[in-house]
């Protein structure tokens, strides 16, 4: 049967407008890509673990609990020879710290994931300013030709400082320094856990794995991190295999207390980064970089009516004590080291009444100077400055007298007086009156920014800019103490950057001030962190500049300055992970064909 001619019409009319919308959908697919949104993959894992590069999915045997960890492409050795961190021992569970034994290569657990893909809002800034603490994706000022994705730390006309972990800054046109407070969007992607009460160890797992390392002649045998109390008589610290714990009611308040084995367990240390400090001079200095930014939490569950549920946070020198009464009252009580009692007027919030039988989740945070009791999500009372505020040369003095001690005598001997400037963190929990179970105990930290060094200069063209800039030049090869000043012992190393690290750009001793140019903002001058802070290529190692970039006016004078990132080399925001971390096949790592699905999310 011949078709008639309107119908071939008809067919030829439904084939054109597909060829069309197809089409319509490829060039605006490329509109999109150019003037709105574009994909970026995370090949590193300086945003870890919030935003991950290439990395292995692994599981602690002594605890179960799931973390990645970084996977190098060209793992470094001494001599260039390759070293196999699991064999080494630098493969640590982040709760709790335990080694990871080795696992043979193509097991599940040594499949490499590739690195996240991030959908970028482009031009959000031609439309809105910056805001301090977005994660944004641009151009490496070191090279153009590479894109990276950090956090927003400073921004134009601001003077930045990290101090003892800590984002400090003096205002346009200001003197005093301040500090930069993160908001919640930001601050709750940003804890790390230092112990989650829902996995702890296998008691026999730990027994082995501890005769495996005396069998090594090792002297790092695992403590486990644990709660404990004087009265266990009024605590049951076994329930579900002490996941749980029962408070079985006293008259007065009995308390638990978490205990680490020593204070290093409070060090920055990530899962996603081998254990031992890679850099030299070491990134992570021991016995200074305590974290006292700290969050306690848990499901609190009455099982009577006069239950009262008390919270206790100790770190930076200062002591928190939150409380909530049956009838939904809460206080929190504030004191300062040395003091014996708490402040006579505690600040106070209010709740509906507690019922039995029904969870609430609880919170103690103790973050960027500011401590917030939060009952279901919610802040309930909070400190201000008046009440607890930073003293910004109190830090400076006890960093000053840290860097003395260690010049002047050997690590093991000024350990005992820097935990007097920098004293061990404390969290305990307290009960008083009627029974309670509490469950889904976590104790977390903050991101704990480092003092890193400068990267050394070395020769070509990117390191053209910083060698030919008397002023650059001149900072670079001067080594500083917490307040700026020229070092005496280092007198005899200046000029000699390519033999000596110096302190990096914005930390404690050398802040970094940000320009910003009336007329020309293309020029304006930001200051980017990455969260992994100990592992982080950022602003504050930076000595490379790109050819490309505009770095000298017409008269020939700088105008780009080492490590700010110039807004014409901002891209945009990143909104949103859409592809998280595919997983490849085994002879294919880097070609994620399966994406995790369940870490699809927004980022903040």
């Amino acid at each position: 049967m011949v078709k008639s001619e309107q119908a071939k019409l008809k067919e030829l009319r439904s084939i054109r407008d597909t060829v069309e919308s197809i089409w319509v959908a490829i060039v605006l697919a490329f509109v999109l890509r150019a003037f709105v949104i574009e994909a970026f993959v995370i090949p590193t894992g300086s945003m870890a673990p919030r935003l991950m590069g290439r990395h292995i999915r692994l599981q602690c045997p002594t605890t179960g609990y799931e973390f990645a960890f970084g996977k190098a492409r060209r793992p470094e050795g001494i001599g260039g020879v390759p070293v196999d961190p699991f064999a080494a021992g630098e493969v640590r569970c982040p709760n709790g710290g335990y080694p990871i034994p080795p696992v043979p290569p193509g097991t599940p657990h040594r499949r490499v994931s590739s690195g996240d893909r991030v959908l970028v809002m482009k031009y959000l800034y031609s439309f809105r300013e910056p805001e301090r603490w977005d994660v944004v994706v641009f151009k490496n000022p070191q090279n153009n030709r590479e894109n990276y994705i950090k956090r927003l730390i400073g921004l134009p006309g601001e003077t930045i400082e990290i101090v003892h972990g800590d984002i400090f800054r003096v205002p346009p046109g200001g003197k005093e320094p301040e500090i930069c407070r993160k908001p919640r969007r930001a601050q709750d992607v940003m804890w790390q856990v230092l112990h989650d009460n829902d996995y702890p160890p296998d008691m026999e797992t730990l027994r082995v794995l501890n005769e495996r390392l005396m069998a090594r002649n090792r002297l790092d045998i695992v403590v486990p991190p644990k709660w404990q109390g004087d009265a266990e008589d009024r605590w049951d610290l076994t329930k579900a295999g002490g996941r749980h714990f029962e408070f079985k009611g006293a008259d007065d308040f009995t308390e638990i207390r978490f205990k680490a084995a020593n204070r290093d367990y409070f060090l920055p240390h990530y899962g996603y980064n081998p254990r031992r400090n890679s850099r030299n001079p070491p990134v992570i200095v021991r016995g200074v970089d305590i974290c006292g930014d700290l969050k306690l939490e848990f499901m609190f569950v009455p099982r009577e009516p006069d239950v009262t549920i008390a919270l206790m946070l100790a770190g930076n020198g200062h002591y928190f004590r939150a409380e909530l009464s049956p009838d939904g009252q809460a206080k929190l009580f504030h004191r300062r080291e040395g003091e014996a009692d708490w402040a006579s007027q505690p600040l106070v919030g209010k709740v509906p009444p507690l019922r039995i039988g029904r969870g609430y989740s609880l919170a103690l945070t103790n973050v960027d100077y500011r401590a917030t009791l939060w009952v279901d999500g919610q802040a309930v009372v909070q400190t201000t400055d008046a009440d607890y505020g930073p003293d910004y040369k109190d830090i400076k003095d006890r960093l000053h007298r840290s860097e003395v001690l260690q010049q002047s005598r050997s690590d093991e001997a000024h350990q005992e007086e820097l935990a007097r400037l920098f004293p061990t963190p404390e969290v305990r929990i307290a009960a008083r009156g009627g029974k309670c179970w509490l469950r889904h105990v976590r104790v977390m930290r903050d991101v704990y920014y480092t003092n890193q060094k400068l990267d050394p200069i070395g020769s070509g063209p990117l390191w053209d800019y910083a060698r030919n800039q008397k002023e650059i030049r001149r900072l670079i090869n001067t080594e500083t103490n917490v307040y700026g000043q020229i070092k005496p012992r280092f007198q005899r190393w200046v000029g000699g950057a390519n033999t000596y690290r110096v302190r990096g750009w914005g930390v404690a001793g050398r802040p970094i001030e940000l320009a910003d140019y009336p007329g020309l903002h293309d020029l304006d001058e930001f200051f980017v962190l990455g969260d992994n802070s100990p592992q982080s290529r950022d602003g504050r190692s930076w000595t490379q500049a790109a050819p490309t970039l505009r770095l000298r006016d017409d008269d020939g004078r700088a105008l780009y300055k080492l490590g700010t990132v110039p807004r014409y080399n901002l891209i945009g925001k990143a909104l949103w992970v859409y592809w998280p971390a595919g997983f490849g096949l085994p002879i294919l790592e880097d070609l994620p064909i399966i994406p995790n699905v369940g870490r699809m999310r927004l980022i903040r």
